[in-house]
């Protein structure tokens, strides 16, 4: 197993189940993994099994496929008005969605 699949492997083993995620891996200047778990149980057979987290996920996923450049340039953008401390996000609560962790340093 090489450093990529044992990093994926210890990756889906942290995942907590009834979610759904997209993690987004630097993997060199300019580019970044990403790579979509979804933890349910749910079959996705009937309208009922269509969750709002899980038809976001398919939109978010979507756009980044179809729109990665417009979305770099809102980040970049979103980055400068922090640093201006602009902000001009609509949803006054997104700054507490992302949550920052520390895991130390490397050994």
């Amino acid at each position: 197993m090489d450093e990529l699949e044992m990093q994926a492997t210890m990756e889906k083993m942290s995942l907590l189940p009834d979610r759904y995620y997209i993690i987004l891996t630097p993997s060199g200047e300019g580019e970044f993994r990403l790579t979509a778990y979804d933890t349910t149980d749910n079959e996705y057979e009937t309208d009922e099994d269509f969750n709002a987290a899980f038809i976001v996920q398919e939109g978010v996923l979507a756009m980044i496929r179809e729109k990665t450049d417009e979305i770099f340039t809102e980040g970049v953008h979103a980055i400068q008005g922090q640093l201006l401390d602009e902000d001009k996000t609509p949803i006054e609560s997104i700054s507490e969605n992302v949550v920052k962790v520390d895991f130390g340093k490397k050994q």
